[in-house]
């Protein structure tokens, strides 16, 4: 595991609070591995028709693996997308990111996001966190 340092960017000036690798890099927003291990060997809430329209609609193709993502790692994708956003804008606005706070309510929302009790559009279920979201912002303009 590359080592990390820990800084705050304000003002162009370091303090703490930011996770920089030791390429100067600031590191994405990701969700903890224990954490999502929880969820990895649960069946998902949701009936035979819920999956299949599932899968046939948002679970993308994981290449490197040759299969399509399964409920729990799609909300990962989605929920990390949507912090890495956050953590951007922080950034670039000068404004305070803290890391175990944002990985604190990541894990609220990554549960509640997992039992249906909030839920993103359709849209946002399917390109959240993917390199064209990055590249092209949320609204692909």
């Amino acid at each position: 595991m590359e080592e990390q340092q820990t800084f705050k960017f304000k003002q162009g000036k370091l303090m703490d609070d930011f996770y920089v690798n030791s390429s100067n890099m600031v590191t994405p927003f990701k969700l903890d591995d224990s954490f999502i291990a929880k969820y990895a060997e649960r069946n998902p809430p949701m009936d035979i028709i819920g999956l299949v329209t599932y899968y046939r609609t948002y679970a993308r193709i994981i290449e490197s693996e040759g299969r399509n993502e399964h409920w729990f790692e799609t909300l990962r994708r989605v929920v990390e997308g949507i912090y890495n956003i956050q953590k951007d804008h922080c950034l670039d606005h000068n404004l305070t990111w803290k890391e175990t706070k944002a990985q604190r309510s990541a894990q609220i929302m990554y549960d509640k996001m997992y039992d249906f009790r909030i839920y993103p559009p359709g849209r946002g279920l399917w390109m959240m966190g993917t390199n064209y979201v990055k590249t092209k912002g949320a609204t692909g303009r």
